[in-house]
């Protein structure tokens, strides 16, 4: 099972995400302090990957991401070799909510993690308007998880810091508990479903969160199927515990 690791220097988010993890998230811890504190005290099961919440061009001068880049290595070029394979991968622009997965042995030698995930949360460093943030920050660390799930080589650790709360103004339960829910979703333990069921059941659970109206599908064998979803018993923790977030 892949562990995940919550950094922040910001109490309150950590705090929220603390108060808040269910118990079935085994795997799940939080560290209030700077990243490259973590990666030099902490013991991380390797390979790990680093979520980094970039911009659209992958720039990354200053805040999380300036911290990670100077933990990665000295190569003053390295932003750049980033934003190298940004142009290759997405020709150069990298969606709100997208990520890349950008396997650092190719680029730096000895790193202190093996893969970085930039996932933007923002084009540019601006403030993100309140009724968005909720579904960019859960869409962009879900995303992030599928990135680190089709990384090149099985990834143990990944390592997701507070999305939003800096330039784009979002409120630190706001962006906990979106990054909390994903991960949630996400890793939830599912037994004896097919992954066309246990696919479609987290969906709805993530629609739920996100307050989607799944009328709007318009099929009612559709909506039926989802609502049946929502009710199966291994859905019932996880859907009452997205109703303390």
């Amino acid at each position: 099972m892949v562990s995940v690791v919550f950094v922040s220097t910001d109490p309150v988010w950590c705090q929220f995400l603390r108060t808040h993890i269910p118990p079935q998230l085994l795997s799940v811890s939080v560290q209030n302090a700077k990243i490259d504190s973590v990666l030099h005290s902490c013991s991380i099961d390797r390979p790990s990957a680093v979520v980094t919440p970039a911009n659209s061009l992958g720039y990354m001068g200053g805040g999380f991401d300036r911290s990670i880049l100077e933990c990665i290595g000295s190569d003053k070029n390295l932003e750049h070799k980033i934003q190298a394979l940004l142009a290759e991968s997405h020709r150069g622009y990298l969606p709100i909510s997208s990520a890349k997965i950008v396997d650092l042995a190719h680029i730096v030698q000895g790193p202190r993690f093996d893969f970085l995930i930039p996932a933007p949360s923002m084009t540019v460093p601006e403030p993100i308007a309140p009724s968005h943030a909720k579904q960019h920050i859960f869409d962009t660390i879900w995303n992030a998880l599928v990135a680190a799930k089709n990384a090149p080589r099985a990834i143990s650790t990944v390592i997701i810091p507070a999305f939003g709360t800096n330039w784009g103004q979002v409120h630190p339960h706001v962006s906990a508990a979106s990054t909390l829910a994903a991960t949630a979703i996400f890793n939830w333990p599912l037994y004896d479903m097919g992954p066309r069921q246990s696919g479609l059941l987290r969906s709805s659970l993530a629609l739920m969160y996100l307050r989607k109206d799944i009328s709007k599908f318009g099929v009612p064998d559709h909506i039926k199927e989802l609502e049946e979803l929502r009710q199966h018993s291994q859905a019932e923790p996880l859907r009452e515990w997205l109703c303390t977030l």
